[in-house]
């Protein structure tokens, strides 16, 4: 048995100071007070404390975010909001069925609401520059409205979702072939997940609720980005097509940003919500042997008729929850992937330049040259050493393409470059040198 694969810490949140930092210019509308004042950011006559985040959110230089940068945001923002929304309320707090606002957690899940800012702001580094986190919290408490707002409107339409799945699920049971897991559920696949009962310091994944509940759910899989791609590449690395969708969605998060259909969100809503039953007396389908059988091949809402265009499909936050929740029945992990990386290209998607040069140094199948693998992992240290500032220069000047302002993004825009566009090992610790910090070690 391969050993577990360490779990990615949750971010820790990080406080600015109050006064504006002498490094960034006005424009950057550092304090509340500064986008309200604003003439650029409209806000809402019947609320001054209800800013158009759009206008709101600039970059380091002041320069406001693009209308891509922003819908990428809000996708982020989007996700959080789910995975709080998923969080049970504490005893002691029950919450009698009423709206799940900024107020309510702040009150009585500030843990919670604390690790959704913090990785908020991880994810999306302009969130940031700010005191206090209120850009972060202004663009969260945005997306729970909107939840809130949708799932008034959409009543009628989830009883009927319901009724669909139910229907598919019934009739699976006895018109699908058998298809039995490559791998069951046990201890060595609960070690690769990101599952809450190995991370006692992690406050940003779901616990279960109900009694007797499995031992392994699809929504314990944590769907940030850099999680998906630790698993992928240690236990999966076969599986490129995976990689190279992550990597692509990751450099080209404002490509065609928008809702899923209906039939993809009944569909994902199936995935996740679905549990596999321990007793003798389950359907074999539910079994942890057949596990994922009944949810991405059975009935009407099958993954090939389900993911056949982007449109559908919506954005990468939502493609993220998938591959999360595919990820505890690898027997369909290929396939799922390959049929999301289809429908990208399809759609005209970019594809991630140098992609294949890191999907071969993740994959551990294939033969790798020893001398070119240490010179690079030398170069991506050196270059962690960078400021923010001075990747996006080099990337900018050697004509690299991100969308992405995280550091370990553009580390990776930058090492997946041709020879032509990377800096030398030696231009790269030259940069560090000169700001007088001390120089990674190669390795």
């Amino acid at each position: 048995m391969p050993p577990p694969t360490a779990p990615h810490a949750a971010p820790a949140l990080q406080h600015q100071p109050t006064s504006q930092p002498v490094q960034y210019p006005k424009e950057i509308l550092w304090s509340l007070a500064d986008a309200k004042l604003d003439e650029d950011v409209a806000s809402s006559e019947g609320n001054m404390s209800r800013l158009s985040m759009g206008r709101v959110l600039r970059h380091p230089n002041g320069d406001s975010v693009s209308t891509g940068e922003y819908h990428a945001i809000k996708a982020t923002a989007h996700a959080i909001a789910y995975n709080l929304n998923q969080l049970p309320i504490p005893h002691g707090h029950s919450h009698l069925g009423g709206t799940r606002t900024l107020r309510f957690y702040k009150s009585n899940m500030v843990a919670d609401w604390n690790a959704a800012v913090a990785r908020a702001e991880s994810e999306q580094e302009l969130l940031a520059l700010c005191p206090a986190h209120w850009k972060a919290e202004h663009v969260l408490q945005a997306a729970l409205q909107a939840t809130h707002e949708s799932n008034k409107t959409k009543t009628n339409g989830s009883a009927i979702s319901k009724c669909s799945c139910s229907n598919s699920n019934a009739t699976s049971g006895s018109s699908s072939s058998k298809r039995p897991r490559s791998n069951s559920i046990t201890n060595h696949m609960k070690a690769k997940l990101h599952i809450q009962s190995m991370m006692a310091t992690t406050k940003f994944t779901f616990t279960p609720t109900a009694k007797n509940l499995p031992t392994l759910l699809p929504t314990l899989v944590d769907s940030l980005y850099a999680n998906l791609l630790h698993i992928i590449s240690s236990e999966h690395p076969d599986v490129t097509d995976a990689v190279d969708l992550l990597h692509t969605l990751n450099a080209n998060q404002a490509f065609m940003v928008g809702e899923p259909s209906l039939i993809f969100s009944v569909f994902l809503e199936r995935v996740e919500s679905a549990t596999p039953v321990l007793t003798e007396e389950a359907d074999e389908n539910d079994s942890p042997e057949m596990w994922g059988h009944t949810q991405f091949a059975g009935g009407s809402m099958t993954c090939t008729s389900v993911l056949d265009t982007w449109a559908s499909i919506g954005s990468s936050s939502f493609v993220y929850r998938l591959i999360a929740a595919v990820l505890t029945t690898d027997n369909y992990l290929g396939e799922v992937c390959r049929l999301l990386w289809a429908a990208w290209k399809s759609a005209g998607g970019p594809v991630a330049k140098g992609k294949e040069k890191a999907v071969s140094h993740l994959n551990m199948n294939q033969p790798q040259d020893t001398e070119s693998a240490s010179a690079d992992s030398a170069l991506r240290t050196a270059l962690e050493g960078w400021y923010v500032p001075e990747l996006k220069k080099w990337i900018t000047e050697h004509k690299l393409t991100t969308h992405s302002t995280k550091k370990a993004v553009l580390v990776d825009a930058i090492c997946s470059g041709t020879d032509t566009q990377k800096p030398s090992l030696e231009v790269a610790l030259t940069g560090i040198e000169k700001r007088g910090k001390k120089t990674p070690s190669p390795t």
